[in-house]
């Protein structure tokens, strides 16, 4: 770890914990001399502790592709290497953050894989593991004044945008605590969520009549009761008790309806998960003297969802000091009983558009034949992006760096180790026609007298301020102090 920085407190200490967001180094970037970028990596290295949410696979070269990439049907398959791992060292990086929708993406194979490979460079991470407990523990980082930090990281399971999906089975993601003669599922630490629809009392009818026009009722009505074994599972973690309908709802489609006067999505986590979480939160906090959650949360709402306040709510009473969600989108903070909800971390660098190869079943996808290059790929998904959202209209997007660039969230620990403040640091994004595919999105720290970077903290500014927390703009930088 770096030494130690600033002035506090009598023995003139303070710990500095860097956050960054989704992590994926198709290229190498060592040698990349853009001042914006130099003056990123000296700011990760001189912080006590950097961490990152590492968005990728390492697979072996035996490793197959799973069926999909990152849950999603076209999603990009990110394969990393072990000389990314050294990459992320050179910027400063710490701790990696594992537990997201990418890193499955080469099956239960590249996880273990990944683990291996994690575990040889000495680069800690949590999220994943040979089983349950291993991927829902934390790891630590000891900074070099001895302060040690425990960080925990999981990936939301569910719903998408505006949940007119059901979600399916997380195969290939969820780990199992399996014993003899058995052994243990490597996997991914999951928070699922379920999506509650809000409709009026006419439709939850018309759902009803329709279920029974179909003969479903007796489907659900089996399913509850433990049969259709082979069926999709429809609650979170159990079929047993789970469809069963009443005055003012109706099981649709494996989706709960319920009447009420105002149309709306709401999300609930899965109980199951989060205690289990918290208990390891627990446990992390009787070993650390700081503690940090994050979150890869992925539902992508038009807003901030219900699952995810939960959840970090319950990470704060649980023990964290720090809760952050590290699923791409630059949202505000807040702060809870001395400890802080950062709601939207985002990106460091996504090299996502600069990857070699793509498997032909992906293209097959998009109906091109197996020949197409990677490039061509890449620029047929994005014209095909590009028209879906114009056929949609307004608003049918989510833009995931809302403002034109990302930040970086230093928090800021005094001697005995409680949160004093966070830091913001704006960066700009390098892109326009000339700039090649793997410098695409490259972070650029934004200089004090930027507009860029002024425009960038103003949006820290105001998702802040309507979650109750003031952010202010000093020499360039957004600072949010506790009171």
């Amino acid at each position: 770890m770096r030494g130690m920085s600033g002035e506090d407190g009598p023995s003139g200490t303070e710990t500095t914990v860097a956050l960054t967001g989704n992590t994926y180094l198709a290229q190498s970037v060592s040698n990349y001399d853009e001042p914006g970028f130099l003056n990123l990596i000296q700011l990760l290295r001189e912080s006590d502790v950097a961490l990152a949410n590492l968005e990728c696979t390492i697979p072996a070269p035996e490793d197959p592709p799973a069926f999909v990439a990152g849950t999603g049907w076209s999603a990009t398959y990110m394969p990393g290497s072990v000389e990314m791992l050294e990459e992320l060292n050179s910027l400063g990086i710490d701790g990696v953050c594992t537990a997201n929708n990418h890193i499955s993406d080469f099956g239960d194979a590249g996880i273990v894989s990944t683990l291996k490979h994690l575990s040889a460079a000495g680069l800690p991470q949590a999220g994943i593991g040979g089983s349950l407990r291993e991927a829902s523990g934390p790891a630590y980082v000891t900074a070099s004044n001895g302060m040690r930090v425990a960080f925990l990281a999981a990936s939301d399971w569910g719903p998408r945008a505006s949940k007119g999906l059901n979600f399916p089975w997380p195969a290939g993601y969820f780990p199992s605590d399996d014993g003899t003669p058995f052994k243990p599922r490597p996997g991914v630490n999951l928070l699922r969520y379920e999506a509650v629809s809000y409709v009026t009392k006419a439709q939850v009818e018309q759902l009803r009549t329709i279920s029974k026009a179909l003969d479903w009722d007796q489907d659900k009505i089996l399913r509850a009761n433990g049969f259709w074994r082979s069926h999709q599972l429809v609650g979170p973690t159990t079929n047993i008790g789970v469809e069963v309908d009443d005055e003012n709802s109706v099981y649709f489609l494996g989706r709960r309806f319920v009447a009420a006067d105002t149309p709306a999505n709401k999300t609930v986590m899965c109980t199951e998960d989060a205690e289990r979480i918290y208990d390891r939160i627990r446990e992390a906090r009787g070993r650390a003297d700081v503690v940090m959650v994050a979150l890869h949360d992925q539902c992508l709402g038009k807003g901030l969802e219900d699952y995810v306040k939960d959840f970090a709510r319950g990470a704060i009473d649980a023990g964290a000091d720090v809760y952050f969600s590290n699923g791409g989108v630059h949202g505000g903070i807040e702060f809870h009983k001395g400890k802080a909800m950062i709601f939207g971390q985002p990106t460091l660098f996504l090299q996502y558009d600069a990857v070699d190869d793509v498997p032909s079943s992906s293209k097959a996808r998009f109906g091109l034949p197996p020949e197409t290059s990677a490039e061509d790929f890449v620029a047929f998904r994005l014209e095909a992006e590009r028209k879906a959202v114009a056929a949609a209209g307004p608003g049918a997007g989510i833009t995931l760096e809302p403002a034109g660039g990302s930040v970086v969230h230093i928090c800021v620990f005094d001697e005995d180790a409680n949160l004093k403040e966070i830091r913001i640091h704006a960066m700009e994004r390098l892109t326009g026609p000339g700039v090649p595919r793997s410098r695409q999105g490259l972070p650029l720290l934004t200089p004090p007298e930027s507009e860029v970077g002024r425009r960038i903290l103003q949006h820290s500014v105001n998702q802040s301020a309507a979650l109750g927390t003031l952010v202010s703009i000093e020499g360039g930088i957004g600072v949010a102090k506790l009171a």
